[in-house]
């Protein structure tokens, strides 16, 4: 959630109830990829690295994500500066 909109301390809570555009992707994408990514970054330790739970739970985590909220798709590959100005419109509940 960007940081102006920020009410309370769980940033994530509103995106049970709701999706809204963050810049290029919503914020269930946005989630989905930061999951991802901890994942890949702390798969790289091997299965015995010091992040490999972490890693796990992360991928776990991105599943459901994506389960919950079946039509998510990757984040855009490509980003051009304006495609953020968009004000943050919010998204219909899925």
């Amino acid at each position: 959630m960007p940081r102006a909109e920020r009410t309370g301390t769980d940033h994530w809570e509103p995106l049970l109830a709701t999706d809204w555009t963050w810049g290029t992707a919503t914020a269930r994408q946005r989630l989905r990829h930061r999951l991802l990514v901890i994942g890949q970054l702390a798969a790289g330790g091997g299965p015995a690295g010091p992040l490999a739970g972490t890693g796990r739970l992360a991928g776990e985590m991105a599943g459901r994500v994506l389960g919950r909220w079946p039509g998510l798709r990757p984040l855009p590959s490509r980003w051009r500066w304006w495609d953020g100005l968009d004000g943050g419109q919010p998204i219909a509940a899925r």
